[in-house]
């Protein structure tokens, strides 16, 4: 039977690459560099 590691942490290089798709996503779409660097951090916080 496995055994699962209840204390397993997130894949930070994963997290920054969503955060980076996001936020590439939003400046693609027009969102000025203060709007998309709050989000950024929000998503990061």
């Amino acid at each position: 039977m496995p055994v699962f590691d209840s204390t397993a942490k997130p894949n930070v290089v994963e997290i920054s690459g969503l955060v980076k798709l996001y936020t590439t996503t939003l400046e693609s779409r027009g969102y000025r560099p203060g709007a998309t660097h709050a989000y950024m951090r929000a998503v990061e916080h």
